[in-house]
C-alpha cells in the first residue's frame, strides 16, 4: 500500500498530507495485528492472485481450442468447397429427370443425359450436396470424388451406390 501511495504522489494524484495518512494507517495496522497476521494476509493474496490466474489461463487455453475448432471447421468447409467445385461433372441438360431423395426428405430431380443417369444408377458417379447454401443444390461427382467428401462429411453424399 505504501508502494502504491507513494506512487500516486509522485504521480500528483494524492497530497504528501494524504501519502502520510496512508503510511501511518500501515504502521497503525502493522501494530495492532502483527507481522505475522500481515504476512498470512500477504500470502493468501497471493494465493488468490495464483488462482486467479491459474483460472484465466485455463480459460484462455479452452478459448483457444475453441477457435481453433472453428478454424479448422472454416478449412474443412473451403476444402470441401473446391473439392465439389474442381470435381462437378458438367452434366448439362438431358432428356431425362433422375429423382432422389434430399436430406429433408423432398425429392428433387436432376435432368440428365441417358449416359449420366446409367452411371449413377451403377455407381460410377454419385450426387452430393453442396454445403452452405441458403437453397439446397447438387452437382453430379465421380465416384473417387464422392469418395472424398463422403471421407470428410458423409451428410453431403444424397446418391451413391
Amino acid at each position: 500500500m505504501g508502494d502504491l501511495s507513494e506512487e500516486l504522489f509522485k504521480a500528483g494524484l494524492i497530497s504528501k498530507k494524504q501519502l502520510k495518512a496512508t503510511e501511518h494507517d500501515k504502521r497503525v495496522k502493522q501494530k495492532n495485528v502483527g507481522h505475522k497476521a500481515l504476512d498470512k494476509e500477504e500470502q493468501r493474496k497471493k494465493a488468490e492472485h495464483e488462482k486467479r490466474r491459474a483460472e484465466q489461463q485455463v480459460q484462455d487455453r479452452e478459448r483457444n481450442l475453441d477457435e481453433q475448432a472453428a478454424l479448422e471447421g472454416k478449412v474443412t468447409r473451403a476444402r470441401l468447397k473446391d473439392i465439389i467445385k474442381h470435381g462437378a461433372v458438367k452434366s448439362g441438360r438431358g432428356n431425362r429427370r433422375f429423382y432422389f431423395v434430399a436430406r429433408d426428405g423432398k425429392i428433387p430431380f436432376l435432368e440428365v443425359s441417358d449416359e449420366i443417369a446409367r452411371a449413377l444408377q451403377y455407381g460410377d458417379l454419385a450426387i452430393v450436396r453442396i454445403p452452405e447454401m441458403k437453397l439446397e443444390r447438387f452437382v453430379i461427382l465421380p465416384r473417387k470424388t464422392a469418395t472424398q467428401v463422403k471421407d470428410i462429411d458423409p451428410d453431403l453424399v444424397v446418391v451413391f451406390r
